[in-house]
């Protein structure tokens, strides 16, 4: 059983003898960055999610379920900001709450809400698996190319 964002990936490296070198090359981060990550001392923004999968062989789920067997079925695909922008500030905003008050519930600045849901900025691990788990959604639900207010899964996640 994996603990962790960090753990699953050192694990998974380690299973598929990789080095931290050749996935932080993959994902544009330093071996030392790779290593930061994996002691849970930092996370890679979003945007790397989909390589960084790729290259451990598992989907961007698995990033954040940390399943023993991966799920992983091909390549995935690249984040598509827009999307991810649209679907953030639609479920922040089936809650009904303001840029503010999710601010001060994921403990990140107002600027960064307006960011996010505007696509100037992705964020980083750490803030989307906040944004999940706070929300009770699955990450699909946040970076898929879909409008989460008429898919059933997340009307159903919000009841």
């Amino acid at each position: 059983m994996y603990k962790n964002f960090g753990d699953y990936i050192y694990r998974r490296r380690k299973l598929l003898k990789l080095s931290q070198e050749a996935v932080g090359k993959v994902i544009g981060y330093t071996p030392q960055s790779v290593s930061l990550f994996e002691h849970g001392d930092n996370t890679p923004g979003v945007e790397v999610l989909p390589n960084l999968g790729n290259i451990l062989k598992c989907s961007v789920y698995d990033l954040f379920t940390f399943p023993d067997k991966p799920t992983f079925v091909g390549k995935n695909k690249p984040i598509n900001v827009k999307s991810f922008a649209y679907n953030i500030k639609k479920i922040r905003k089936m809650h009904k709450l303001t840029q503010k008050d999710e601010s001060d519930l994921l403990d990140t600045s107002i600027r960064s809400i307006r960011n996010y849901e505007t696509g100037q900025a992705l964020p980083n691990y750490n803030f989307l698996s906040k944004f999940i788990e706070y929300y009770r959604i699955k990450v699909e639900d946040v970076i898929n190319d879909i409008d989460p207010i008429h898919s059933k899964k997340t009307k159903a996640s919000i009841k």
